[in-house]
């Protein structure tokens, strides 16, 4: 514990081997923790440099008294910039050159201390403890502007607070319950996180501890019952969280993690290939909020504040301005509800329109025998999509409504000097106007408009001519032309 290097009995060419996962698109975060085993030859170095938490002689203390799970050793302090910027360069800084992309942060509450610890500036535990984990990502994002400037950080930390989204660090729930109740106390959660300004959140997908599914329905077995929760869980999370990720107590090597292992299968796929589907409109969403703190997810008083039913609502929510879905978490779940704020509504799979007076609507849970969680655009809604390799433009219905649609190389901070892609999208009844920000590359392929109700289109026009389109039903799909600076885009009947 507290290495922070690889086994290379285990694993002899750790360098070779990400570069191998980097030609599949695959890339890679390490956990790192804030112990330090007192065996190894970091503690001595670390201790003789005054590093780690010690007593107000300046003596490193033992973290507990009885040797931890982990061992027996102390812990890092984070106050410390001296001493964070030495393990940043020191040990971390080995790993990103390898080509990890992420870092892990555990522990960090921290999860146990020696109630003595004293800090640098004379800081006792008290006072550094909710502070704690947010140095210990300062490290790592002064670390990488000093020494790989070109790199965008990314922390993934098990604690922190308000200021961490600015370092480049999200947080999950810990290591909770795999039971019904935790799931339902997540989706609230995220709600609570998100008027903090911390946007990014997500959960162990499943559940951490197994043993805590107690509830099995009368027909069940526990098997099920945890197939069902993770299919549940995994269709939550891959409409709300950041970033979608299963993980699991897993000691004895026994227990599934990956969906295509546990849950249903047609369901998980369907479900991750729909945030596959929506990246685009993700990726400008995190945009936004980078520009001026707009949420991702928010919740649904965020923009229907004067809607009093709308208000506490933790399993419905927002995905950006435009779509709105609702979670379940109950066992042998059939119906699922979601709550509608007055206006016009499509149903996003099936472009069905809702003119809600502000109502609560139930639907079939599963459909075509796959978890089908509620998702609905409301009248105007403009969503970048990418679909077999297609960039597609989704409008619903006549309203009026605006958008950018964002993007960049997703890894380096070339985009702080202006390296970015940039669509500026508008809606106005008939009309869709598309007009070029910044860049040149990026390129809509298809306008996918779906009609409030059965029309028949005559022809599309443009300020680049007619444009060719088909219809079935109420859905017409524009081919659309290169966009040199603005195109506009006008339905005829």
């Amino acid at each position: 514990m507290g290495s922070l290097t690889w086994d290379v009995q285990n694993f002899p060419d750790p360098v070779a081997k990400i570069a191998d996962y980097k030609k599949q698109n695959i890339d890679m975060i390490v956990i790192e923790e804030s112990y330090i085993s007192k065996g190894l030859e970091e503690y001595q170095l670390l201790d003789q440099k005054g590093f780690l938490a010690h007593d107000e002689n300046g003596k490193s203390l033992d973290t507990t008294e009885d040797p931890a799970w982990w061992g027996h050793g102390g812990m890092f302090d984070w106050t410390n910039k001296k001493g964070r910027d030495f393990w940043h360069d020191y040990r971390r800084q080995a790993l990103i050159d390898a080509g990890i992309v992420g870092h892990w942060t555990d522990l960090g509450e921290p999860e146990m201390h020696n109630p003595y610890f004293k800090y640098s500036k004379e800081l006792d535990h008290e006072m550094i403890h909710n502070s704690y984990n947010i140095e210990w990502l300062q490290g790592i994002y002064d670390g990488y502007l000093r020494n790989t400037p070109e790199k965008r950080p990314f922390m993934m930390s098990r604690s922190g607070g308000m200021g961490m989204q600015a370092l480049g660090a999200v947080i999950w729930s810990g290591d909770i319950a795999s039971d019904f109740a935790s799931l339902a106390s997540q989706m609230p959660q995220q709600a609570h996180m998100m008027w903090s300004g911390i946007d990014y959140y997500s959960s162990d997908v499943g559940g951490f501890h197994r043993k805590a599914l107690q509830h099995i329905g009368t027909e069940q077995t526990k098997e099920q019952a945890m197939d069902e929760l993770f299919t549940q869980w995994f269709a939550y999370a891959s409409l709300f969280e950041v970033p979608v990720r299963a993980h699991t107590e897993n000691l004895c090597n026994c227990k599934e993690t990956a969906p295509d292992r546990v849950g249903d299968l047609a369901s998980n796929r369907a479900n991750i290939n729909l945030r596959y589907q929506l990246l685009p409109y993700y990726y400008s969403l995190a945009h936004r909020a980078t520009l001026d703190g707009e949420p991702m997810f928010p919740s649904l008083e965020y923009y229907y504040d004067n809607d009093m039913q709308a208000k506490n609502l933790g399993q419905v929510k927002m995905i950006g301005p435009f779509l709105v879905g609702s979670g379940v978490a109950k066992a042998e779940q059939k119906l699922a509800k979601i709550y509608l704020p007055k206006g016009v509504w499509f149903d996003f799979r099936t472009a069905q329109r809702i003119d809600s007076k502000g109502q609560w609507i139930t639907q079939d849970l599963y459909v075509n025998e796959r978890l089908t969680l509620p998702l609905f655009a409301q009248q105007g809604s403009l969503i970048p999509e990418h679909v077999d390799n297609l960039n597609i433009l989704k409008v619903f219905g006549f309203g009026e409504q605006q958008f950018a649609w964002y993007d960049d190389d997703g890894a380096s901070t070339a985009y702080l000097q202006g390296d970015y892609q940039k669509i500026q999208l508008q809606s106005k009844q008939q009309e869709v106007a598309l007009s070029r920000v910044n860049g040149s590359t990026l390129n809509i392929d298809r306008l996918v408009w779906l009609l409030p109700k059965q029309m028949k289109i005559k022809s599309v026009s443009s300020n680049s001519g007619d444009l060719t389109f088909s219809q079935q039903g109420n859905v017409v799909t524009i081919t659309l032309p290169s966009i040199d600076d603005e195109l506009n885009i006008k339905l005829k009947f």
